[in-house]
């Protein structure tokens, strides 16, 4: 097949693909929370909650994130407690939610909670709790938190604990909502980003298929799951793979160079799985792994972490330390292997691939299969996501 027959083919697979993601229709989450936008006066459906010297301050404030108004919470000593709760939701033992606010602030100590089995101002009866705190850049934060309910009554919190002093906040825009709703919009929005990458035209067609392809999935993965109620079999692990596919949102797109499909049926590894290596006994492998900073807006450090390799009865045989790893830098036309030192930190530039070279040696090994795992650390979760864990598998031959 011809360069140009397989641009064509791509380019219309696109196109295909930008038109399929207009056929769903997601219905807008059902929200649990009573004044999700604090629009209602003197903010209905809350409860102040103050505890300590009760010297918090919680009031209606018009610096939003969206809409006229938002809340103000503050606790100015360092023995305030102050929160905004609402709890007792029509949910169910098992069920998981996920909660989710705007939130600014300059203190790292603010945060979003989401409990099971705790009334605050009543008596614990032994509690789950879910937290996520704001990085106290200043800015407005979406911060997310989810919880498989084991159990009741059900609390949602926005606030400050004690050792805050003259912690601030505002928030905005609360929802609380079952898992599989959330995902299923989460999902569209996500298989959108992933065709979008697909346009840039610095791609090999290949990669620029394997987007499509992966935004295509999730867009499958969200209709099989509005097509099957809540209740019926199987919909459970409908949630579980699309969770694992948002989760992919911002994570780099890896693949081991060289794994470029042959035919018009190959697979498109972009999401790195598995390295199988083969070396010869005294010798050493060798493979390399491609980068792309798919969504980010900055370049971003990811360490390398090889994990030592064992043998089919689990002993050691190549410690993890023996495992070289080196970057492949562009320099006029050719790449340069650099060592990036003892903590194996390479860049992810924003517009570039990327490559990182593994050399496993096989000196002293006997002939068999060892196996191990490699992991892709972004040192900036935000911008490259969560980590990625690739299995590793080295083959030697006498």
């Amino acid at each position: 097949m011809t360069a140009r027959c397989v641009s064509l083919i791509a380019a219309l697979v696109l196109a295909l693909a930008s038109c399929s993601a207009q056929e769903i229709a997601v219905p807008q989450p059902p929200n649990l929370i009573a004044n999700p936008g604090f629009e209602e006066p003197d903010l209905t459906g809350w409860s102040r909650v103050l505890a300590g010297d009760q010297a918090g301050v919680i009031e209606p404030t018009a610096e939003a994130a969206a809409g006229a108004q938002a809340a103000c919470i503050e606790a100015p000593t360092d023995r305030a407690w102050s929160f905004l709760r609402q709890q007792n939701f029509d949910v169910a033992l098992g069920e998981t939610l996920v909660l989710t606010a705007s939130v600014r602030s300059r203190s790292s100590q603010a945060k979003l909670v989401l409990t099971g089995g705790y009334l605050w101002g009543g008596d614990p009866s032994g509690h789950q709790t879910s937290a996520a705190r704001h990085s106290g850049s200043g800015d407005w934060e979406r911060l997310r938190v989810a919880l498989t309910v084991e159990q009741l009554p059900v609390s949602a919190a926005i606030g400050f604990d004690y050792g805050s002093a003259g912690g601030v906040l505002i928030v905005d825009d609360v929802r609380l909502a079952r898992e599989g709703d959330v995902l299923a919009e989460e999902g569209v929005a996500c298989a959108a980003r992933f065709v979008r990458l697909a346009e840039r035209d610095d791609l090999p067609e290949w990669i620029r298929a394997g987007l499509v392809a992966r935004g295509g999935h999730g867009r499958e993965l969200v209709r099989r799951l509005l097509a099957t109620a809540r209740d019926e079999a199987g919909y459970g692990e409908m949630v579980a793979a699309l969770r694992e596919y948002v989760a992919t949102e911002h994570q780099l797109v890896t693949w081991a160079r060289g794994d470029a499909p042959t035919g018009d049926d190959g697979e498109v590894p972009l999401a790195l799985r598995q390295i199988a290596l083969t070396a010869r006994s005294g010798g050493e492998a060798t493979a390399t792994i491609s980068m792309l900073n798919a969504f980010g807006a900055q370049s971003v450090a990811v360490r390398i972490e090889p994990g030592k390799l064992t043998d089919a009865e689990g002993a050691a045989a190549v410690p993890a330390e023996r495992i070289r790893v080196e970057e492949l830098i562009p320099v006029g036309g050719h790449e340069v292997a650099v060592d990036p030192g003892e903590d194996r930190a390479v860049w992810a530039p924003v517009n570039e691939l990327r490559g990182v070279r593994l050399t496993v040696p096989a000196a002293g090994l006997a002939p068999g299969t060892y196996t191990g795992t490699l992991l892709l650390r972004p040192l900036d979760r935000e911008q490259a996501g969560p980590p990625q864990e690739v299995a590793v598998e080295l083959t030697v031959h006498g």
